[in-house]
């Protein structure tokens, strides 16, 4: 989404993550990655690093209301 997206590598730099997993330098390397023909594995690895958070953040529920789909990116059917 033009121009906003050219901001996340400023809000990485300026406002950096809590996690040294999330830093700039490795996040947005592996969201480029998620454009490129591996997607379907970079979105994986990305989720299943991210679920575990989330649920422990109280978003369990939404992410269970996922259904099938949550089953799919954590990559438990093709």
């Amino acid at each position: 989404m033009r121009p906003y997206n050219k901001y996340l590598v400023w809000e990485l730099d300026h406002h950096p993550l809590d996690r040294p997993e999330w830093s700039r330098d490795r996040l947005v390397p592996r969201l480029t990655d998620a454009l490129s023909p591996e997607a379907p594995q970079v979105i994986r690895s990305l989720f299943t690093e991210l679920e575990p958070r989330a649920r422990a953040a109280g978003h369990g529920p939404v992410l269970d209301g996922w259904g099938d789909d949550l089953a799919f990116l954590r990559g438990e059917r093709a």
